[in-house]
């Protein structure tokens, strides 16, 4: 099931994995992102450790 995303989400990603993360947290589920991102639930979970170790979803150079 494809959740429609309240009007208050103004904000647009840049990056697909981190618009990902921001749903994925707003209770979509794994497979619906993937489904409606291209962003598998293993990249959530890498994306998410990521973000808590270095405050970015992309990895430092």
């Amino acid at each position: 099931m494809v959740r429609r995303i309240p009007s208050y989400y103004c904000h647009i990603s840049r990056n697909p994995k981190e618009c990902a993360l921001h749903l994925w947290d707003s209770g979509w589920e794994l497979e619906d992102l993937y489904l409606a991102l291209g962003v598998s639930s293993r990249s959530c979970f890498c994306r998410r450790q990521t973000l808590e170790e270095d405050g970015s979803v992309n990895r430092p150079p």
